[in-house]
């Protein structure tokens, strides 16, 4: 499966390595974390991979696939500590980061920066920096904002005015049965709330409740969302 890849030891979760750079990934609903040889930790979320190099110059982590939360410690021999996703790499100062790919770009939120951070980082707490090959932009996130980003790393997701539509792929991702939106009528319906990455049950039940929504469970398993005939 792995093409030869050998297996490291790491903080709990697995990691292999291959061309170089030690490597970690995970399926649909799984999470794993891994302890890096400097101390900082990687998380990842459901479906994602990244691969790590350090060496005498530098720490560098490559998100390819999914989302990951990064946990940067200090280094003692003064090594920048750099993140590269979608054709462009970012430094980050100790602290806890969330890092996801979107299609083309990167989001990159500052969670929590260590006392002394460099001020002339490009990326403080409470920001989220954008990235892409072609261009890169910093801007501030509402508290509420920051808070839901993490929220996976505690089994949940949070949803703020979310479309039913955005609701239902955010869930998607932890589910290898995917939910689906039957009528075009409801996707743009709005979601708030707090809800568990494990089980659609709870979030499924809210949505029939708060709207003329229904959840029809189909021979083959699959969950179709539809107006409700009531």
């Amino acid at each position: 499966m792995f093409g030869g890849a050998v297996v490291l030891a790491g903080g709990g979760g697995a990691a292999f390595l291959l061309n170089g750079r030690a490597y970690a990934e995970t399926g649909i609903g799984e999470r794993r974390a891994v302890r890096l040889p400097d101390g900082s930790i990687l998380d990842l979320n459901t479906n994602s991979r990244a691969s790590w190099r350090l060496d005498d110059q530098r720490r560098q982590v490559w998100l390819e696939r999914g989302e990951a939360a990064l946990e940067v410690v200090a280094d003692a021999e003064a090594r920048p500590f750099l993140l590269a996703a979608a054709g462009r790499t970012a430094p980050l100062e100790p602290g806890v980061y969330n890092a996801r790919l979107r299609g083309r770009a990167a989001e990159i939120v500052a969670l929590r920066q260590s006392a002394g951070a460099n001020e002339s980082s490009i990326l403080l707490e409470g920001q989220e920096l954008v990235i892409s090959a072609e261009a890169q932009d910093v801007r501030a996130l509402s508290p509420a904002a920051a808070e839901s980003v993490g929220a996976w790393r505690r089994g949940e997701i949070v949803f703020n005015g979310d479309t039913l539509r955005e609701a239902v792929a955010e869930y998607n991702r932890y589910l290898t049965q995917p939910i689906s939106i039957g009528d075009e009528g409801i996707a743009n319906l709005r979601v708030g709330g707090r809800f568990t990455t494990r089980d659609p049950a709870e979030f499924l039940q809210a949505a029939e409740a708060a709207f003329a929504v229904e959840a029809r469970r189909q021979p083959d398993g699959a969950i179709v969302l539809v107006r409700s005939q009531n």
